[in-house]
């Protein structure tokens, strides 16, 4: 497919996500105050897109360059009040910044941003769309522009971006979800998702942008299978409502199989529960798996249990030597066992007890 087509493609799907998105979350967004956008954000930028390419040996595409880049993300923005920007100019620079996604490693999640960031660095085998060179450049940043009034001004609001209408928020969304669209189009093989029970809405939400973008563009040409996990905090009773099988973990997976998806699904999967062990070690659920495992471990055998079997054989074997030791002596003539001087007889016999 041609850059042109891209393009055309990545366009043509911004509406209709812009508007989905914009109708699922317009209360949350109008509600939520944000700061104006990231200062320096144009050094933090170029500075993240040569340290991604020195650090993961990436390779730019011909004609690209940090500081075109930075240039193809912000003309959509600058200059420009947050109500007048059109979402689907980002197309060009998806295009431009995107990344091959490798089989076996895309990792989606919904409500469990903090976590997931800690776990897919501790976690050599997956890959989230924030490690991606697209979703580095941006992780964490905010922005929105403003009419350029004067020619010392920026065009960027570093004040705010929290407009009354709420287009600023929407068009960062918007830049997201076409971003998560891409990110779920190159997943191929084996991928995971990340569900959690401890917050008070449905672990999985259709609206949410893995229920309404990244799941509806999953391949099942590409995927063989989806593999569901469902976290549940340490601190939390088990929740009855949310668990493989049950409530809206049950909907995602009626709709894996509606569409041909092979799938599992594990609840506190043992990668998961490791991670969160990690910053409370003390936790009775963590003690539990540690105590767990070194029974349950074939290949970690229980530590104490084998120097107590050590021990015990050591013993045996002395009382055999010594029952041994004891059936030639009687054989042989002379009271061997009284010799004066303590002789030999008492003293190993002795030796080979202790």
């Amino acid at each position: 497919m041609s850059t042109k087509e891209q393009f055309s493609n990545l366009a043509s799907s911004a509406y209709f996500i812009t508007f989905s998105l914009g109708l699922a979350l317009r209360c949350q967004y109008l509600t939520t105050s944000v700061s104006g956008t990231t200062h320096n954000i144009k050094e933090i930028f170029i500075g993240r897109c040569y340290g991604y390419i020195a650090l993961q040996n990436f390779t730019l595409r011909p004609g690209v360059t940090c500081p075109s880049l930075w240039q193809e993300f912000s003309r959509v923005f600058v200059n420009r009040e947050p109500c007048e920007v059109d979402p689907t100019q980002y197309s060009r620079f998806l295009i431009e910044s995107s990344s091959p996604v490798p089989p076996n490693k895309a990792l989606f999640w919904s409500g469990v941003y903090d976590f997931v960031s800690s776990y897919a660095q501790a976690v050599d085998d997956v890959l989230v769309i924030s490690q991606t060179f697209t979703g580095f450049l941006l992780d964490k940043l905010t922005w929105c522009g403003r009419f350029k009034s004067t020619p010392q001004s920026e065009g960027i609001n570093y004040l705010y971006c929290n407009d009354s209408q709420g287009c600023s928020h929407r068009n960062m969304l918007s830049f997201w979800a076409l971003a998560s669209r891409e990110f779920a189009k190159s997943a191929s093989g084996l991928v995971r998702v990340l569900l959690t029970s401890d917050n008070k809405t449905p672990a999985f939400n259709n609206q949410s942008i893995f229920g309404s973008i990244e799941l509806p563009n999953l391949s099942p040409q590409k995927v063989s299978k989806v593999e569901i996990m469902v976290m549940h905090g340490l601190n939390s009773k088990p929740n009855q409502i949310d668990r493989c099988g049950i409530g809206s973990i049950k909907e995602l997976q009626n709709i894996l199989t509606s569409h041909n998806f092979t799938w599992s699904c594990q609840d506190n999967p043992k990668s998961v529960l490791h991670h969160l062990c990690t910053k409370n070690p003390n936790n009775f659920h963590c003690r539990l798996a540690i105590d767990n495992s070194t029974t349950t471990n074939p290949s970690k055998p229980n530590q104490s249990g084998l120097i107590i079997g050590i021990i015990i054989e050591g013993v045996v074997i002395a009382l055999l030597v010594a029952v041994l030791l004891g059936i030639i002596l009687r054989g042989k003539p002379g009271n061997f066992c009284s010799s004066k001087n303590g002789g030999p007889g008492s003293s190993r016999l002795m030796d080979n007890h202790e």
